[in-house]
C-alpha cells in the first residue's frame, strides 16, 4: 500500500508541475510582445492571404490581434441587416477597429422584405479611413438621424430604396470623388460650388447629372435612365461645363434614335475615350434597321466602344455588324482598339460578344 500511495503522490506532483507549466506558458503567450517594430510586423502579416491564417495569428497575443484586425476589417461586405448590426457591435468593442475599415458594402439579400429603421451608431463617424461606402436596401430616414459620415470618404453608392437626407450627408464630404445615387429633390436645390468640389465621376439620373456636373472636375458620367429627346440639349450643355473634359460616358438610348444619339455624343464630347451605350429596341419596328457605318467615329480620341442590348433583343440580327464595319471604324479612329457588342440581361449581368471575332451564328463567344 505504501508503494501505491507513494506512486500516487508522485503522479499527482508531476500533474501539478505540468499544470503549472501550462499556466505559465499561457501567461507568457498572453503577455507576448514581438520585438519587431509594428510596421514590420504589419508588413509580414499582409502576406497571410487567407482569412483563417489571420484569425489564427490574431489569437497569439493582443498585439497580433490588433495588427491582424487592421487587415481583417479593411474590406467588409455584409449580406443582411442582422450581420450589419453584429459588425457595428464588433466595432464598438475595440477602439482600433473603426479606423481599420477602408471599404464597407451592405447588400442584404431579399432587401425588399426588410427595413432598417434603427439609428446607425456614431461608430460609423469614427471610420476615419473609410474610402468606399455602398448601401443597398431599405434604409429609412430614421437610420441616418444625426449621423455624420467620415470626411475621408471617396466613393458613395446609394441605391434606389435608400431614403435618407442625402444633401446633409454630402455637404461635409468635400473629398468625395465618386457618387452613385438615384435623384433626390434636395440635390437639385443645391447651388453652392463648394458642394462636392472634387467630384470626378457621377452615376445618377438625368436631372442630378445636369445639376452636379457644371464647374466640377467630372470626367466620367453614367446615366441610369433613358435620355429624353427634350433633355439632350440641357445634358450636353451641362457636360461641356465640367471643369475637366468628359472622357467616359454611359447612357441609354432607344434604338430608333441610336444613330442620332451616337453622332451627337461623339460630336459634343470630342475628348471621349470610353463609350458604353445601352440600347432599348423593344419599341422599335421589327423591320427597322440601323446603319452602323453611317456613324462617324473619326476626329475623336475614342479607345473603347461598347453597345449593349437586352438578351431577347433582335437588333443585331436585323442590323448585323460585320468585320468591315469594325475595320472602317478603326480606319477612321486609329486609337479605337476595342469594340464590344454585349447581348445580355441588364438585370443579371453581362455576357459579352467581341465584335472582331463574332461568329456567323448567334452563339456566345
Amino acid at each position: 500500500m505504501d508503494i501505491i500511495a507513494q506512486s500516487s503522490l508522485l503522479i499527482a506532483d508531476k500533474s501539478d508541475q505540468s499544470q503549472n507549466g501550462l499556466e505559465s506558458c499561457d501567461q507568457e503567450i498572453a503577455t507576448f510582445s514581438p520585438t519587431l517594430p509594428l510596421e514590420v510586423l504589419f508588413h509580414i502579416l499582409t502576406f497571410l492571404q487567407d482569412k483563417s491564417s489571420l484569425l489564427a495569428a490574431a489569437r497569439v497575443s493582443s498585439t497580433f490581434q490588433r495588427e491582424c484586425e487592421h487587415i481583417l476589417y479593411r474590406d467588409i461586405c455584409v449580406c443582411s441587416f442582422w450581420r450589419f448590426d453584429r459588425f457595428l457591435s464588433a466595432l464598438e468593442k475595440r477602439s482600433w477597429r473603426p479606423a481599420a475599415v477602408r471599404s464597407l458594402v451592405v447588400t442584404p439579400r431579399h432587401s425588399w422584405k426588410y427595413e432598417y429603421t434603427s439609428p446607425l451608431p456614431s461608430v460609423i463617424s469614427l471610420m476615419t479611413n473609410l474610402r468606399t461606402l455602398k448601401l443597398k436596401g431599405q434604409f429609412m430616414s430614421s437610420a441616418f438621424e444625426g449621423l455624420r459620415l467620415p470626411s475621408s470618404l471617396k466613393s458613395l453608392s446609394i441605391r434606389p430604396w435608400v431614403r435618407i437626407p442625402l444633401t446633409r450627408l454630402l455637404n461635409e464630404l468635400t473629398s468625395l470623388q465618386y457618387l452613385d445615387c438615384i435623384g433626390r429633390e434636395d440635390i437639385t436645390t443645391v447651388s453652392s460650388s463648394s458642394f462636392l468640389p472634387n467630384l470626378t465621376w457621377i452615376k445618377s439620373d438625368t436631372r442630378s447629372i445636369i445639376h452636379l456636373v457644371p464647374n466640377r472636375p467630372v470626367t466620367g458620367v453614367s446615366m441610369i435612365e433613358g435620355l429624353e429627346e427634350h433633355e439632350q440639349a440641357s445634358m450636353f450643355r451641362a457636360l461641356k461645363q465640367s471643369s475637366c473634359a468628359i472622357e467616359h460616358f454611359t447612357g441609354y438610348f432607344l434604338a430608333t434614335s441610336i444613330q442620332a444619339g451616337l453622332k451627337m455624343i461623339l460630336h459634343e464630347l470630342p475628348q471621349l475615350q470610353t463609350l458604353e451605350v445601352k440600347i432599348d429596341d423593344h419599341s422599335m419596328d421589327t423591320t427597322e434597321a440601323v446603319d452602323w457605318k453611317s456613324i462617324p467615329i473619326c476626329g475623336n480620341r475614342l479607345r473603347s466602344l461598347k453597345l449593349s442590348v437586352d438578351e431577347d433583343s433582335e437588333l443585331f440580327s436585323r442590323s448585323p455588324m460585320d468585320p468591315s464595319c469594325l475595320g472602317e471604324w478603326k480606319g477612321q479612329s486609329p486609337l479605337l482598339n476595342l469594340v464590344t457588342v454585349d447581348q445580355s440581361s441588364w438585370n443579371y449581368g453581362p455576357s459579352g460578344w467581341i465584335l472582331s471575332s463574332i461568329p456567323r451564328s448567334r452563339s456566345r463567344a
